[in-house]
């Protein structure tokens, strides 16, 4: 686990891929330099998370599915 904190201004936006076994959070920066920021919901609940994120982010409802960075790495069981 990081100990890095994140603040609002430097996130441009979220989106949820929930398709279990798969159920992640993914940050999208400001800064293109700065890679997704990928958080595992575990039990956690997405709809309560969307909730609050939007107070403050707007979410990218275009985006589908999982980065290929991620689905690779989950393959290949990085």
């Amino acid at each position: 686990m990081s100990d890095r904190l994140y603040v609002w201004p430097e996130i441009d936006n979220f989106w949820f891929v929930y398709e279990p076994p798969i159920k992640n959070l993914y940050l999208t920066f400001k800064s293109r330099l700065k890679p997704n920021l990928t958080i595992p919901l575990n039990q956690e609940n997405p709809l309560q998370i969307r909730k609050f994120l939007s107070q403050y982010l707007k979410e990218d409802l275009d985006k589908e599915g999982e980065p290929t960075a991620d689905a690779l790495g989950r393959l290949l069981k990085l």
